[in-house]
């Protein structure tokens, strides 16, 4: 299935904002990875390109519950539309009609061009911003053990 055959539609940034002012039946995943950042989509999703075609198997079940599922990266013209497609082949082979696969045109860099300031963007956490690790985040203390001679 990593050979994809279907060209998934495409909407504007204009059309999805409108679709989730209107609280349409639309997921949105945004497969960006390692440039996760600066903003993302109210609601989005983070499922890494990288890792997508394999945990297709298992995400199908869930991503097929929604008549919309709208991928995008920062331009969408390389991973957004590559997982939509596949999206839409592992819907096509499975015969699933309920669901179908979209990409948002000029991605996060389009939303974010137009919608900056919006109540449907949200502002991602800066990396100084964000914890050095889960511990720190969270202020977990873990009891050292204690040293005994048993001899």
């Amino acid at each position: 299935m990593a050979d994809q055959i279907t060209q998934p539609s495409s909407l504007s940034a204009e059309d999805v904002h409108a679709m989730l002012l209107a609280n349409e039946d639309i997921l949105v995943v945004d497969v960006r990875r390692t440039d996760f950042e600066g903003i993302c989509i109210k609601g989005a999703v983070n499922l890494p390109a990288q890792s997508f075609l394999a945990t297709l198997p298992a995400l199908l079940p869930i991503l097929s519950l929604h008549k919309v599922v709208l991928f995008h990266c920062g331009s969408s013209r390389g991973r957004g539309p590559r997982v939509a497609g596949w999206y839409q082949d592992a819907l096509n082979e499975h015969n699933i009609t309920v669901s179908r696969a979209a990409v948002l045109i000029g991605g996060i860099n389009a939303w974010q061009e137009r919608y900056a300031g919006d109540r449907l963007t949200l502002r991602l956490p800066e990396p100084a911003e964000q914890p050095a690790s889960v511990k720190e985040a969270i202020s977990i203390d873990t009891p050292q053990p204690s040293a005994t001679n048993n001899a």
